[in-house]
């Protein structure tokens, strides 16, 4: 009888056993690398345009096990008249040790009015973590029609390749000026001040005013307090960005808070401008026609049997956008494929034919991810899927994955 009590016992402590959820993260931007198990975010927030037309999330999750259920839930908190009411929700069970779950909003359609939101994460209908955001109206929140509110100490905001510290606390700014090459990888910010107290909080925000896809996008931001040296009433905000590529041509500003009013902003410009409005991003009936999807999923196809039967990822490298092709560790995406290159299948025959293609995703900075399922050889089929940018008037990749899908 022990023996049975204790087998129910230790049952009872495996069924509590369950995943945990360790952070969400939000981006109107998203890129899915499927093969590495990992999605790229572009500027994490909580706080959205209400004409945002994707609203991502990136669910960490952790000890998942042998089918674990999993509900999605989007909710308006008091956007709507209705309070807390249920936008649309979405049930299945994860792979097990899952490390990441990606899910998205698509608000082209209803464009939510402006208010509280939230994503809930449910399990056998218990709530395990939920994710508040907002969409703002961007008459409210837009940085572009924010007031200065000037404040005596400080009258400028220095830009500079590189900065040297004396020996007496100052800073020496090296390189002034308000453009800088694509090749600049870290621009300094320098900021002097006079007659402010020890301990005031200030920010910096870097936006990006326009890239020919981004327009007043906020980019990065850091908040710190004021530290006089020695007890003066003067001091110097230095800080950098930093970007490990080339940056895209492109028109940029640099915003100073104190105690969370703008008292200063500087714009700055790097590489050649005169080319952004070819730049512009594509109508969404050119993006989303279906003929341009074919076409675009033709050329992939192409290229990734290319790339298979050559055991090399070069004609993938070769059409891929530049700035992201560049970033990314070619060798180990090409590891990453050795499954694929190996795997023995009748690739040429399985392109062969006819796929079905897949509603496309249409992300925030202009790009459109396509996905097809062609019907398998062998009984396996396979998903092939691409994300599309263009560049200079072509239509280059910006990811790409293939996979077999369970039947």
């Amino acid at each position: 009888m022990k023996k049975i009590l204790l087998s129910i016992f230790l049952l009872a402590l495996t069924l509590l056993k369950a995943y945990e959820i360790t952070s969400i993260e939000l981006s109107d931007i998203a890129v899915e690398y499927p093969k590495e198990q990992r999605v790229e975010l572009g500027a994490v927030t909580d706080r959205f345009p209400v004409d945002t037309s994707t609203i991502h999330a990136l669910i960490h999750l952790k000890d998942v096990g042998e089918n674990d259920p999993v509900t999605v839930r989007w909710v308006s908190i008091d956007a709507l008249p209705k309070p807390n009411t249920e936008l649309g929700e979405a049930s299945g069970t994860l792979d097990p040790h899952t490390k990441i779950f990606h899910v998205y909003y698509d608000n082209r359609d209803l464009r939510l009015p402006a208010g509280r939101y939230a994503l809930e994460i449910l399990s056998d209908g218990a709530l395990k973590a939920k994710k508040e955001f907002s969409l703002v109206s961007q008459k409210r929140d837009g940085k572009e029609n924010e007031n200065i509110h000037p404040v005596f100490g400080v009258s400028e905001i220095y830009l500079a390749k590189d900065v040297k510290e004396n020996s007496d606390g100052t800073v020496t700014p090296i390189g002034v000026g308000e453009y800088f090459p694509n090749s600049q990888h870290k621009i300094y910010v320098i900021v002097p001040y006079k007659g402010l107290k020890a301990g005031t909080p200030y920010s910096l925000e870097w936006v990006v005013v326009n890239d020919g896809i981004n327009r007043n996008k906020s980019l990065y931001k850091m908040k710190g307090i004021l530290k006089n040296p020695d007890g003066q009433n003067e001091g110097t905000v230095t800080a950098n960005i930093h970007l490990p590529r080339d940056w895209p041509d492109g028109i940029f500003e640099v915003i100073f808070r104190l105690d969370g009013k703008i008292v200063a902003r500087k714009r700055f410009t790097i590489g050649d401008v005169s080319k952004l409005k070819e730049k512009s991003i594509p109508s969404k009936r050119e993006g989303m026609g279906r003929d341009l999807q074919k076409t675009l999923i033709s050329r992939l196809s192409g290229w990734m049997l290319s790339s298979i039967e050559r055991k090399d990822l070069t004609p993938l490298y070769e059409h891929s956008v530049h700035s992201w092709r560049d970033h990314n560790d070619w060798q180990v995406l090409k590891q990453g494929f050795q499954g694929i290159f190996n795997a023995g299948l009748k690739w040429k025959e399985i392109f062969a034919q006819t796929p079905k293609i897949l509603p496309p995703i249409r992300l925030e900075n202009g790009a459109i991810r396509l996905q097809v399922i062609y019907p398998g050889i062998d009984s396996v089929d396979v998903l092939l899927s691409g994300t599309f940018l263009q560049e200079d008037g072509e239509w280059r990749l910006l990811g790409f994955a293939l996979e077999p899908v369970n039947q």
